[in-house]
Parts: structure tokens; C-alpha cells; sequence
């Protein structure tokens, strides 16, 4: 059965289990500057001292459940909001430094004259070749990439 929120096993279960305790974070820090520790606890002993450890912590935790829904209801997710608004939302984020700064100008038409999309794919490349030295270009069917 259940013995906390989040520590439990199968009743009946003759096998402690095991866990991972440690400090690591899924950031980039996490991932590439900080120094963390991982450990994997296995036994009898342990996983019991581990338990009540949690159990303990999770007995002296406050409730915030109302705190954290009243404020959930404030924010924007929970807003009507359109598909396409946050459709929208996601192409800024992605795309939001291309809107809000000038594009770079495409080299002078050449035959074949490129299309609208075509262009913009280009000036595409060419700022991210201005920014970082280089691109790989990865687009749609029709761009001319093999051209």
C-alpha cells in the first residue's frame, strides 16, 4: 500500500526497493558547471531510514493547495485563450528575434526568381550565418535547398 504521497511500495513486497537521492538539477548548470552528487540507496536499513526521513518531512509540509490554485486561476494559462494565440506565442518565442530585428537583405535575384518563401528562408540563413558563422538549412519541400 501507500505509505506517503511519494514513498511507496507493492503490499505484501519483500524487496526494500531502492532509491536515487542526490542534488542534481535539470538545468544547464545542472548539467555541465555545478558539481553534484548522486546516490543510489538500496537495503533494508536504509530505504527505512529513508522513508521516515521523507515521511517526516512530508508530516511538517504545509498545505498550499488552495494557495497554489488561487494563483494558478490569476495567471494566463488557465485564461480563455485561443489555439491560435498560443500558437502565435510559440512562433515569437521561436522566431521573435527575426521579427523584432531587420532582416538581412537577399543576395539580387537570380534565375529562377524565388518565391516569397523562398526569400524569406534565405534571409533566414544569412542572419543565422551573420550571428554564428554558419547554418544548416532544413526546410520545407519546394525551397530550392539542392538547387
Amino acid at each position: 500500500g501507500l505509505n506517503s504521497p511519494f514513498c511507496w511500495y507493492p503490499e505484501g513486497s519483500v524487496d526494500p526497493g531502492s532509491a536515487i537521492v542526490g542534488s542534481s538539477n535539470f538545468t544547464l548548470a545542472g548539467f555541465t558547471g555545478n558539481t553534484e552528487l548522486n546516490v543510489r540507496v538500496t537495503g533494508d536499513a536504509e530505504m527505512e531510514a529513508l522513508k521516515n526521513w521523507f515521511n517526516s518531512l512530508w508530516g511538517d509540509s504545509a498545505d498550499i493547495t488552495q494557495d497554489f490554485l488561487a494563483e494558478l486561476n490569476r495567471s494566463w494559462p488557465l485564461a480563455e485563450t485561443p489555439p491560435y494565440h498560443v500558437y502565435l506565442k510559440a512562433l515569437y518565442e521561436l522566431y521573435g528575434d527575426e521579427v523584432t530585428g531587420a532582416l538581412p537583405a537577399p543576395p539580387p535575384p537570380r534565375e529562377p526568381k524565388l518565391a516569397n518563401f523562398q526569400l524569406d528562408a534565405v534571409s533566414r540563413a544569412l542572419r543565422m550565418i551573420d550571428l554564428h558563422g554558419g547554418c544548416f538549412i532544413g526546410d520545407v519541400v519546394g525551397l530550392g535547398k539542392s538547387y
